[in-house]
């Protein structure tokens, strides 16, 4: 039977327990994560560029049953971005809303693996709240772009996150966690959206060591590869300094990230503090998506809760 169907089969004989407005992360174990997309209380400093995210997992419903976990939440944030050194970040915003389902064979033993999938469906807006920055920093002369109104765009997203739990002395002592995953962008809702991503390929790995009953320091590194249509020369758009036209084919957008950093966790297990620092090159996520800004040093304060 599929977990979908095991879910429905469950309720219906009623075998399986009904939570109301579940907290995601504590029904389903979930684990902080290095996607620039996932929802959480974050301000970051992006080499001299500030960055600060809202947002955060409604859980709507979730199953218990003996042999699966399930929930469905939604899921949001706001990210104001900065394209230039400011002490306030709001130069650029993004939003982001959509449902997600997240799936949990039931945990046996911590030395046991463990798998949690995601599956969902997204929308995203971007805007420049600074117009005449934007044009003066990524605009050639003559080139033409609907500053407030230019990238949006929705996809469904499927995740799977693999966790490998290592004992010492009949206690957790380390975790290892590879996640893959995948975007598969509709078309656009938008008829203004130039940046036109077709697939992302993404993938995630982790290195947890537990120093605590409630904390531990992380080794992670993410990466996504993102297909795309946009042509920078149709809109006159510098995607980086120093260029003398405009690109005139598709590039693939890209992330890459490695961080090191602790996750501090309270006795009740609803918030996690989690400093971080590393290096990132990757295009922007919001309106400045065009640029591959350059080798970054990252430092962020992050909550979950």
């Amino acid at each position: 039977m599929t977990p979908l169907g095991l879910i429905f089969a469950a309720c219906l004989a009623g075998d399986a327990e009904h939570v109301a407005l579940p907290d995601v992360r504590a029904f389903l174990g979930k684990q902080p994560s290095l996607d620039p997309d996932e929802p959480r209380f974050e301000w970051a400093l992006h080499q001299l560029r500030w960055h600060a995210m809202a947002g955060n997992e409604l859980g709507l419903w979730g199953v218990d049953h003996r042999r699966l976990r399930f929930a469905l939440a939604l899921s949001g944030f706001i990210e104001l971005v900065n394209i230039s050194p400011a002490p306030v970040p709001w130069h650029t915003f993004r939003a982001n809303v959509g449902f997600d389902t997240f799936w949990r064979p039931r945990a046996r033993k911590p030395s046991e693996s463990d798998v949690v999938i995601a599956l969902g469906w997204h929308h995203e807006s971007d805007h420049a709240a600074s117009q005449s920055g934007f044009r003066s920093e990524f605009l050639a002369p003559g080139g033409d772009v609907n500053t407030g109104n230019f990238s949006a765009f929705e996809y469904f997203k499927l995740r799977a996150d693999w966790v490998q739990g290592f004992a010492w002395a009949g206690a957790p002592a380390l975790r290892t966690i590879v996640a893959p995953g995948i975007r598969v962008f509709t078309p656009s809702i938008n008829d203004g959206d130039l940046r036109a991503p077709t697939v992302g390929l993404q993938s995630e790995l982790r290195l947890d060591l537990r120093v605590g009953a409630q904390s531990s320091v992380w080794f992670g590194a993410f990466g996504e590869w993102v297909h795309n249509r946009f042509v920078a020369s149709r809109y006159g758009v510098i995607s980086d300094p120093g260029e003398s036209a405009p690109l005139t084919s598709p590039r693939p957008f890209l992330t890459r990230t490695l961080r090191v950093g602790a996750t501090l966790t309270n006795r009740a297990k609803t918030v996690q503090l989690v400093p971080q620092v590393g290096y990132e090159h990757s295009n922007g996520r919001s309106v400045d998506f065009m640029r591959r800004w350059g080798h970054a040093v990252v430092m962020a304060v992050t909550i979950y809760r």
